[in-house]
């Protein structure tokens, strides 16, 4: 099992969410190019990495995905 963020800045609060690689929602994760509304990081081999990733991106809002439901540890 892999991880991913996609990090938003165009919703609010602007948020990095941490998602399973198979979670539905991540719909390709980190190959997936940029869009205007945000952009992938990853993929990470723990969830642990990819928390630590989505508090690097310095959103106000960091979580897991409410469907896949990664939990930082």
């Amino acid at each position: 099992m892999t991880y991913c963020v996609y990090e938003n800045w165009t919703v609010r609060p602007d948020k990095a969410i941490v998602h399973r690689s198979d979670c539905p929602y991540a719909k390709g994760g980190p190959v997936t190019p940029a869009t205007r509304n945000g952009r992938w990081h990853g993929p990470f081999a723990t969830v642990q990495e990819a928390f630590q990733a989505a508090r690097r991106t310095g959103r106000t809002e960091v979580r897991g995905c409410k469907y896949c439901s990664p939990t930082a540890t």
